[in-house]
């Protein structure tokens, strides 16, 4: 089903922006400098081209060379295989190389009669790698044979210049000659069930990870099929067709930042089946989990987290507060990759659904992890935030956030339970820290609505008082103790010595706090009255509300609901202030 679909969205991609992504036989291939010939093949100067680190990207012919087997590329390649020199100086290598260059040039072009493939054939009759004087055709550096650099033919015919790969009689003597030369053997494709030439050794796929990966591919035997040792593409037989259209869609999609975004050590692709409202469903997907906001965009992150819940506000009600032309009915597609270090794409989760569904179930996910906060604060908790909340901050890497990218977008894009493992880290970076963040709050709320199946009026945004769970109360109580000590002594200090143990087992801590807070409540009664008779009144309220004896553990879902009562007690406390400073 992957492959099916990235090979629809490349015949979508081919009517629609066909000079964005390569036809059957070609590829895209960063160009460096271009050789300059005359009409007559004479090479008249060497012109870079693109910018000086990354040259020009440019469509042209399959690159035949694979790592061992020395073919050369037709029109394009390094300056080993196209003038027959490199770096290292060897000539004899040199030589090699040049002549199969030639006999490919001279097999392909055989028939070929235009100015620019004549130039290209007379050009190999004319240039000798050991007679000719690279250092005097102007634009020679020493850059142009280092390892890396590609070179390609370019034919100036003093108006203008014809770039090879463009002359359309070479284009179709090289689509001829490709589609002819395959010793390739003859299966049935697993992606269009008819009978044909299947890809031995599939295409690569740039930009994921930071290199170059095969999404099939195998080996070693444990991947193989009985009876395919050492066949590679037999264990799995994709035909030459759809084996390049789905390894260009998923290039294409790497390369597009409106496409591609990345979440831990995962690189999310996703598209949609309708070109017309691709563009525009991309982008509003990609605003609405909080990629942009990430990719550097931090000096208006504010603002634009304001307009992801001006989004999600409107799907909630059923609309789209959104000026671009989206299209909800449309089929979304999400692929999850990572780039392993076997040069192998690991799939990490493969969805597909209509947009406004994907986008439904982004707007709940949301809803469940708003939670009060202060207003410095972004106004949503994005799946970066969520992530990043749980790091070490010593860690020399984001180990948490490489492990739960995946399952996490599983449970947004699917309206999914939440990962255990997401509840249990923000618990134990709480435990670490001694300190409840907006995103902790936000996934113990998040677990507790829809793993824990508590009601969603009862796991309220704010502090509910009309909430009696135990372990909440006991929450609400610890934070209104921490604010009583805080307003007697001019800080706090509970929650650094006690909060971990009050929070697992509240029988062994809360009768010491309790009996701690009668002088500090003492204290503020004699020094600020008013404050005195509030906090006094707050913490017997809240004392009537429990047991008659504190529970001797918690479990790990009450200690969420303690967690969660701490927080938005503390919350309500700030908010008040503020209001009173307003």
């Amino acid at each position: 089903m992957i492959i099916r679909s990235l090979v629809d969205y490349y015949e979508q991609l081919c009517k629609s922006k066909a000079d964005e992504v390569p036809s059957y036989g070609w590829l895209s291939q960063p160009i460096h400098y271009f050789l300059m010939l005359s009409p007559d093949g004479r090479l008249r100067s060497i012109v870079p081209c693109g910018n000086e680190k990354h040259g020009l990207l440019a469509v042209v012919p399959q690159k035949l060379r694979g790592t061992s087997d020395g073919r050369a590329n037709f029109l394009w390649d390094n300056s080993l295989y196209l003038l027959g020199v490199n770096g290292d100086g060897q000539l004899e290598d040199g030589l090699k190389s040049f002549n199969k260059s030639k006999v490919l040039h001279d097999e392909v072009l055989a028939d070929c009669e235009g100015p620019v493939s004549k130039a290209i054939k007379n050009f190999y009759a004319y240039w000798d790698p050991v007679e000719g004087r690279l250092d005097s055709i102007p634009g020679f550096s020493d850059d142009v044979c280092c390892k890396g650099k590609f070179l390609a033919f370019c034919v100036d015919f003093g108006s203008d210049f014809t770039e090879a790969y463009a002359d359309s009689e070479i284009k179709k003597s090289w689509g001829a000659w490709y589609s002819s030369n395959s010793d390739l053997p003859v299966m049935v494709s697993l992606v269009t069930g008819k009978i044909g030439p299947i890809a031995l050794k599939h295409p690569m796929v740039k930009g994921i990870g930071g290199g170059t990966s095969k999404l099939i591919s195998f080996n070693q035997e444990a991947f193989e099929s009985y009876g395919h040792a050492n066949q590679q593409g037999k264990n799995a037989p994709v035909d030459l067709m759809s084996a390049h259209a789905y390894s260009s869609a998923l290039n294409y999609l790497a390369a597009s930042p409106e496409h591609r975004s990345r979440l831990g050590s995962v690189t999310v692709l996703y598209w949609s089946s309708a070109i017309a409202s691709d563009h525009s469903n991309c982008s509003v997907f990609s605003l609405a989990m909080g990629f942009a906001p990430v990719n550097g965009l931090k000096s208006s992150e504010k603002g634009q987290l304001s307009e992801i819940k001006a989004v999600m506000e409107g799907l909630s009600k059923g609309k789209l507060v959104c000026d671009k032309a989206v299209a909800l009915e449309d089929e979304f597609f999400l692929l999850g990759v990572d780039a392993s270090s076997k040069g192998r794409l690991s799939l990490r989760f493969f969805l597909r659904d209509s947009f406004g569904e994907v986008m439904r179930h982004v707007a709940n996910h949301y809803r469940i992890t708003d939670i009060c906060h202060a207003a410095f604060d972004p106004p949503i908790a994005t799946p970066y935030r969520l992530l990043g909340s749980l790091e070490n901050p010593n860690a020399k890497e984001p180990v948490i956030s490489s492990q739960l990218s995946a399952p996490l977008m599983r449970s947004i894009l699917q309206g999914a339970r939440y990962p255990e493992a997401l509840f249990q880290n923000a618990l134990l970076r709480v435990r670490a820290t001694k300190t409840v963040k907006r995103e902790h709050a936000a996934i113990i709320r998040a677990y507790l609505i829809r793993n824990a199946r508590m009601e969603e009026k009862e796991i309220a945004v704010d502090v509910n008082p009309a909430n009696e769970n135990e372990a909440y109360v006991l929450g609400r109580t610890f934070a209104v103790l921490e604010q009583i000590q805080e307003a007697a002594n001019g800080k706090a200090t509970i929650a650094d010595r006690y909060l971990n143990a009050a929070c697992s087992t509240p029988a062994t801590t809360f009768p010491a706090l309790l009996k701690l807070s009668v002088a500090h409540l003492s204290k503020v009664s004699r020094d600020k009255p008013g404050l005195g008779v509030h906090l006094e009144k707050a913490l017997g309220e809240l004392m009537e509300k429990q047991q008659t004896s504190f529970p001797k553990r918690l479990s790990l879902i009450d200690q969420g609901s303690f967690l969660l009562g701490y927080y938005q007690q503390k919350q309500a406390r700030y908010k008040k202030n503020d209001e009173q400073e307003a």
